[in-house]
This record gives structure tokens, sequence and C-alpha cells, in this order.
């Protein structure tokens, strides 16, 4: 291997071409380059000039250049949140190289912007060779609007009849957190309901519904007797069926009432029930005119047992994210305290274990 010094023209990150000058011992000769001893980089990479030396041996200095930046740094956007959200994003420029951003400057983190509300926001940057480049980020999935509802009622005057209420809204996508997901309910007398509810962005809100015009039925002056269910076994209050135990088939139910009427029974979908279905919360007792909802301790989902369902639904009551109401409290309230405890949760736990 000869002696040999190189030379560049720079060796400073530049946007400019670099020249190489290859000074070799006396007795060689470049054969490649046309014999020059300088070569030119017009971009990064590498270059191997050849020589020979007197007696006709060759070999190569190899030359390498990897500090020429003629591009424009880019970039490209990252954020925090990409679905509908009442937060705050925050975007983050992923640069192709090292840069300073020029705006942006009093953020503490100029590679990251705050978007509040919907907009956009270009970054502009340069990097360390003076090359400028930008990149825009855009967010339009903020939503910090709560969804507004309108009641649409089937019946507007005075009646006998029930009164069904349906709740429309003015976005898509808005989920009712009560009234077990239902966007309608059902008045058999006057009264209120709230419906509650939250959008895809997290917005909550609540409507109460209201009505007034449901005229009560005059009694009856010779009442039929057999539309009453009497029983020493069953506790029957206001149209209410309780301490009915768990697992009970409509047949045993039927069997240990002294009515001797006809009963049908329905699910909470209106479906009619066979003699073996399990009786559970919600479903209804149609005797004659007359009309009773069952509630059966522990049993929330209505399937007349208890279940993984019915402690996943008490559970979401007490943590707050889907409450009960109705006869499904009144099914959750073990201990019969006219509240959902920690005792209730406990109980149900226990009672679920027994079941297995």
């Amino acid at each position: 291997m000869p002696e040999y010094t190189l030379t560049y023209s720079t060796r400073e990150l530049t946007a400019q071409d670099v020249i190489v000058t290859l000074d070799i011992e006396e007795g060689y000769r470049i054969v490649s380059n046309n014999g020059s001893n300088t070569y030119t980089f017009t971009e990064n990479g590498e270059y191997n000039f050849e020589y020979v030396d007197e007696n006709g041996n060759k070999g190569v200095i190899n030359v390498k250049v990897d500090w020429i930046d003629k591009e424009a740094p880019t970039g490209s956007i990252e954020f925090n949140i990409t679905s509908k959200t009442n937060q705050s994003v925050i975007a983050t420029l992923i640069p192709s190289e090292e840069v300073t951003v020029t705006n942006n400057t009093e953020s503490e983190d100029p590679l990251k912007y705050e978007f509040t509300e919907n907009g956009e926001f270009t970054f502009e940057y340069v990097d360390k060779i003076g090359h400028r480049g930008s990149t825009t980020a855009i967010v339009d999935w903020i939503d910090k609007v709560k969804p507004q509802a309108t009641l649409v009622y089937d019946i507007t005057e005075e009646t006998e009849s029930n009164v069904i209420v349906t709740v429309e809204f003015d976005k898509e996508n808005v989920t009712i957190t009560n009234n077990d997901g239902n966007n309608t309910y059902t008045f058999t007398k006057n009264g209120e309901f709230k419906f509650e509810f939250v959008d895809e962005a997290g917005n909550t809100n609540s409507i109460t519904a209201e009505v007034t015009w449901i005229k009560e039925k005059e009694p009856e002056e010779n009442p039929d007797e057999d539309d009453e269910i009497t029983s020493s076994i069953y506790e029957i209050e206001d149209n209410i069926i309780r301490k009915v135990p768990l697992n009970l088939e409509m047949s045993e139910f039927i069997k240990n009432i002294q009515s001797k009427k006809d009963i049908i029974i329905k699910d909470k979908n209106q479906n009619i029930l066979n003699e073996t279905s399990k009786i559970g919360t919600g479903m209804k007792a149609y005797v004659g005119k007359n009309i009773y909802t069952f509630v059966v301790k522990a049993d929330i989902d209505g399937n007349g047992r208890i279940n993984l369902t019915d402690l996943a639904k008490i559970c979401l009551h007490y943590i707050d994210q889907k409450p009960l109401v109705d006869e499904y409290f009144e099914a959750a309230d073990i201990d019969n305290n006219n509240k959902i405890t920690i005792t209730d949760l406990a109980k149900m736990q226990l009672l679920l274990i027994e079941s297995d």
C-alpha cells in the first residue's frame, strides 16, 4: 500500500458538492477517473481510486463522503387521539431528520401542538444546513357539544291507554345509558321519566319526558274477583309480585296461587312463555284486566336465574355506569333497604357461588 493523503474541499455538513484530492507517493499512478487525482461527490457515497505501481501491481484507495445534505426536511404527524373525542388532541411532528421548529416556540415542546378545537396547524422548521420544510396537522374529530334530544309521544290527547314516548337525537351514534338502552318508554300512568345519554365523543346530557293526560279508569262496581291473584306464598302489592324464588317455573307459580282464572305470562319483549319457562324480574302476568310485574331477588337480567350477567349489572349500577331502575333496582336490592350497596354486591357474589 503506497503512502497517500486525501484532501476534502470541506468536512462540514454542506449543501454543496464535495471535491476529494488524492496525493499518492511517487512511483504510483492513478488509472481510474481518467487518471485524475480529484473526484467530485455530488451526493453522499463512496468512490475507489484505482492505482498501479511501476511493476504493474494494482490496488484501490476507498473514499467515502456522508455529509452532503441537499434535500429539504420532511415530516409526518402522529396524534394521541384519532377517534371522536371531547378532549384536546396533541399533534406531534415526526421529522425526517433533526430539525429546529421555527414557530410554535411558546410550546414547552415545539414538536407538539395542542388542538383545543378542530382546525389545522402548520409546523415550520429548518434542518442543520438551513433547508426549510413544513408539515400541516389537521384535526376534525373534536366534539364538545352536548347531544340534544327531542321527545315524540304516540298519544298527546287525554286517553285511558298507555302512552309511549320515543327520544330522538340531533346527531348520530348517541347511546342511551339508562332504560336498558331503549329509546322508548311506556307510561302506564301519569308521571315522569328521564332519558340519560352520551354521544361517541363522551358528551353527556339528559331529557325528561312527562305525561299528564292518562285518565284513570273508573273502578268497576262489581269487580271480577277472578282478575285478582291471591296467595299465601307470594307477597303481592300494587300489582307487584315479590318473594318469588329463583328458578321458579311458570307451572309452579300457577299451582301456588288461589285464582282459577287463566294466566298469561310474558317476558319483557312480550313473548308468551310456556309452563316450563323460568319466571324472572320484569316478566308480566296478565290475569283478566290486571297486569302484575314480577320481582325476583338477585335476578336482574330477567331470565329467572342468577348468573354473571346479574353480577355485571349490579356492578355497573354500583359504579354509576348504568343505573338500575324500577323492578330491576328492587331485584338488585337484596337486603331490602331501598338502596344498592356493597352489601348487595357481596350477597350477589355469594348467591352466584352457591348456584354453581
